[in-house]
C-alpha cells in the first residue's frame, strides 16, 4: 500500500470530522507488525472523544465514518482504528506516519508532517 495513499485518505476522513466541529488532536497510523506491512493500525485522539460517556459508541462512530469516508481500495489495507488518551501510550514504530500530532504528547515522534 502507498502510505501517501493512506495519508490523503485519512486526512480527507478527519477533515469531515474537523468541519463538524469535533477535531483529531492525534491522528496517525502505524504498520500492524514492525516490519514494511500492507495492514495498518489507524489511530485517533480527540478531546471530544475523551468527554463521550461511552467509549464504545465513539468506537462504533469512527468505524462507520471510516467506512463510508475512506475509499475501499484503502480501506482493505485498515486493520483496526484505536483510541488514544492523553494518558495512554502510542503505538509506534519507526515507520509510524502522525499526520497531526496538535496537543498529543508522544512518548516518541519518528516523523512529523507538521514539521514538512
Amino acid at each position: 500500500m502507498d502510505t501517501a495513499t493512506l495519508k490523503e485518505a485519512l486526512l480527507r476522513y478527519a477533515e469531515t470530522f474537523q468541519n463538524e466541529g469535533r477535531p483529531f488532536d492525534f491522528l496517525g497510523f502505524a504498520p500492524l507488525y514492525h516490519f514494511p506491512s500492507t495492514s495498518y493500525v489507524v489511530q485517533v485522539h480527540g478531546v471530544w472523544i475523551d468527554e463521550a460517556s461511552r467509549r464504545s459508541d465513539m468506537l462504533e462512530m469512527l468505524v462507520a465514518r471510516l467506512l463510508t469516508d475512506v475509499p475501499s481500495n484503502v480501506m482493505r489495507f485498515i486493520n483496526r482504528i484505536t483510541i488514544c488518551s492523553s494518558e495512554e501510550h502510542v503505538y509506534s514504530t519507526p515507520q509510524t506516519t502522525l499526520i497531526n500530532t496538535c496537543g498529543f504528547m508522544l512518548p516518541s515522534v519518528p516523523h512529523n508532517f507538521l514539521e514538512d
